[in-house]
């Protein structure tokens, strides 16, 4: 559907796993989220189920899925429902024909629960991020304000309740149209890192800000980038509250996956060149994961017979 419109999967614990992927429906952008999980390590799935009710023919995508409670997963998707009676809108309805950010519980047997609005009005394809586990939940994502400023916000669900959502640093990047670039986020007890890609005032950053208090406010933001970043960001938070971010990094016709470790209080390391990758759509989005004391690393090399290669980098403290 959109080469930033890709799958995403989450543990569940033991051999339980669930993924979420767009598919294809109808003409243009018509598609809808699907979500299957298994109980086996993946050797079987069970079929899909989408999470969405309302069948209409539009653009629903950019998947992200966490651990929830009963043993099932929350999904939040970008849904574009509203772009099925554009037509109708009217004054009275300022945000009709506009993309949402929605969410709903799904069971490992396919059962469904808890459909609902999380945002009424966000970009219509960057990636959304989350983190959470059982009753909490925490998703981030660009949202779309005023005049279309297209900042990062966060929302979190906790004893049931959305909280409205708020903005995790305010760039003021204004522009007619979607990035496509999404951001990236991760959890280390109570603190909470994002980082993202912004234009604003049409200066290309990467920015990090972390929160200690589950994303109810965030500190300042920092810069990570050297220059000519092209976004597509990856973060991973370690246990002593510090990170390591990662962001494609362009050179003339060169790009380069780059990696930044940044201190609790905010002092940042040297950036160390992971990748060469082309600096087009097609090498992907990057994705870094951390397991005990190391790095996984995976992203797509292009060229005549394009493949996903992968590293392990061992964390030095």
């Amino acid at each position: 559907m959109n080469w930033a419109n890709v799958p995403a999967i989450v543990a569940l614990g033991g051999d339980k796993l669930m993924i979420g992927w767009s598919w294809k429906t109808g003409e243009g952008e018509a598609s809808d989220v699907r979500i299957s999980g298994s109980t086996d390590g993946g050797e079987n799935w069970a079929p899909p189920v989408v999470p969405h009710r309302d069948r209409t023919a539009t653009e629903h995508g950019f998947v992200s899925l966490v651990p929830a409670e009963r043993g099932g997963a929350r999904a939040f998707w970008l849904d574009g429902r509203k772009y099925a009676s554009r037509a109708l809108a009217d004054s009275a309805n300022a945000h009709g024909g506009e993309t949402a950010l929605r969410t709903a519980w799904v069971g490992l047997d396919g059962s469904l629960s808890d459909e609902d609005e999380v945002d009424d009005r966000v970009c219509d394809c960057c990636p959304t991020a989350a983190v959470g586990r059982g009753a909490r939940a925490l998703v981030v994502y660009r949202d779309r304000r005023g005049r279309d400023e297209r900042d990062i916000s966060v929302a979190w669900l906790e004893a049931g309740t959305w909280s409205e959502p708020a903005p995790v640093g305010n760039d003021g990047w204004r522009i007619d149209g979607c990035p496509v670039n999404g951001p990236a986020l991760d959890r280390a007890g109570t603190r909470l890192g994002v980082a993202w890609f912004t234009m604003a005032r049409d200066s290309a950053a990467v920015k990090l800000a972390f929160s200690d208090d589950l994303g109810h406010s965030f500190g300042r933001s920092l810069r990570l980038d050297g220059g000519d970043p092209l976004g597509r960001v990856a973060l991973v938070l370690l246990d002593d509250g510090s990170a390591l971010a990662g962001w494609l990094e362009s050179r003339g016709a060169e790009g380069f996956f780059q990696i930044r470790g940044v201190g609790r209080e905010g002092d940042l390391g040297d950036p160390v060149t992971a990748a060469r990758l082309t600096p087009t759509h097609a090498s992907g989005i990057p994705r870094m994961v951390r397991s005990g004391e190391r790095l996984f690393l995976a992203w797509t090399e292009t060229g005549e017979h394009p493949r996903i290669r992968t590293a392990i980098a061992r964390i030095v403290r």
